[in-house]
């Protein structure tokens, strides 16, 4: 799913739509920081968590444009570029 990307004065909508694409893939726990990334000798859950993470970031990269990499570049997880994001354009 592609919403337009943010841009930096569209960040109300941008925010909404990918609120919605990441409810529906059950990810947007991951983008809040609600799910913890578990212990890597609990090898199930860790996969787990780092595919859906993933998936989550890599939404979030498809839908910015080149202008906004710069506020995700030291996200490390879907967290927290979720949270870079916010705290430039909600701020």
């Amino acid at each position: 799913y592609r919403v337009e990307v943010l841009k930096g004065e569209n960040w109300v909508a941008w925010k909404t739509r990918m609120d919605c694409i990441l409810h529906l893939f059950d990810l947007f726990e991951y983008i809040q920081g609600q799910v913890q990334k578990p212990d890597p000798e609990n090898t199930n859950a860790y996969d787990t968590w780092c595919r859906h993470d993933n998936i989550a970031r890599f939404l979030i990269l498809i839908n910015i444009s080149d202008e906004e990499m710069p506020h995700i570049y030291e996200g490390s997880t879907a967290a927290g570029m979720w949270r870079n994001l916010s705290s430039v354009h909600e701020a």
